[in-house]
């Protein structure tokens, strides 16, 4: 990694070891790599990179498809538990019920969006080191797609 960067990434060999400490990082809306805060641009902008470790969060393009689909399942599962609580846990009108579907189906995905970035970067830690984050290994990839 860059000198300029004071942190260091976490390259445990182990990726299990390496998401679950990202996962618990992403929770806080910090850096899944080495935890520094201010990694968002706002509350959906990602920055470029990590400002304590010089990550790369989008090592290549489309990388950050994999995100909707967590955003998506998120929000399935998430609302599937307020459906069947709301069902069999109270008795509000149809109405009611309907309101706060709504509101839940559409402000889920949103208040989701830049978490589900980090875990779908912490389900690339499972299976992949941090390597291809290194920004000395982005910027090779960046001089070699240009040649």
């Amino acid at each position: 990694m860059d000198d300029k960067y004071p942190n260091q990434p976490n390259t445990s060999s182990n990726g299990l070891a390496r998401a679950g400490t990202g996962v618990g990082r992403a929770l806080l809306r910090r850096c899944p790599f080495c935890g520094a805060k201010h990694i968002f641009e706002n509350w959906f902008t990602l920055k470029k990179q990590c400002p304590g470790c010089g990550s790369v969060f989008e090592p290549e393009d489309g990388y950050m498809l994999g995100s909707y689909v967590v955003n998506l399942g998120l929000t399935a599962v998430i609302g599937v538990l307020f459906a069947v609580s709301v069902v069999f846990g109270t008795d509000l009108s149809v109405i009611a019920v309907q309101i706060a579907a709504v509101v839940l189906v559409v402000g889920l995905p949103l208040f989701l969006y830049g978490y589900s970035q980090l875990f779908w970067i912490c389900i690339d830690l499972v299976f992949n080191s941090t390597q291809k984050f290194d920004p000395a290994q982005a910027a090779g990839r960046a001089h070699h797609h240009h040649a």
